[in-house]
């Protein structure tokens, strides 16, 4: 157990808490569950958390929609190991099915030269971190956190940002694009 981040078993524990408050500890156990229904919860919560909400207002905001992802495929996959789920899924599609579209997505990439640049939350702070780099400052924080993380790489092109949950990246001064340095 000791690869797994304490802090993020222990929010996981709050929301099983909130459902064994609910609904009674370990119900899933007894009763089984039904794969549309954990699948359901699953995608409300990452697409509430995708469009921007990270609490979830039913815990009043205690409980982020990323742990409530977390405990509801821990459920899941408790009932199936036990195996009293109800698996509803639709019927099979053929092994592979994706590989379609991950070619023409491949295929759409390669012919936009230059393709355009997302618009996200973290834009602003990538504009403010390129602006305090070209004034010839240290930028001081992460645009994911308040913690001093960028620092000048005397080593490569360029300046890099360490994000411990996401690894080394480094911005290309000419394009402005941030990349994972491997």
């Amino acid at each position: 157990m000791s690869p797994v981040s304490v802090p993020v078993m222990m929010e996981v524990g709050l929301a099983m808490l909130e459902g064994a408050l609910k609904y009674g500890r370990h119900n899933y156990r007894v009763s089984g569950v039904r794969a549309s229904v954990y699948y359901d919860a699953l995608m409300r919560h990452i697409g509430a958390w995708w469009e921007g909400e990270d609490m979830d207002p039913d815990t009043k905001g205690r409980i982020h929609h990323i742990t409530k992802c977390i405990s509801t495929l821990t459920v899941l996959r408790d009932s199936m190991i036990k195996g009293n789920w109800v698996d509803d899924r639709p019927p099979k599609l053929p092994q592979g099915f994706v590989d379609e579209y991950n070619a023409i997505a491949a295929s759409l990439i390669e012919e936009v030269q230059e393709p355009k640049k997302a618009f996200t939350e973290c834009e602003e702070s990538l504009h403010s971190i390129q602006k305090t780099q070209d004034s010839g400052l240290e930028a001081e924080t992460d645009p994911f956190s308040s913690a001093p993380v960028i620092q000048k790489d005397t080593q490569s092109v360029g300046d890099s940002m360490l994000i411990p949950s996401l690894g080394k990246w480094m911005l290309n001064p000419k394009t402005g694009r941030m990349s994972l340095d491997t």
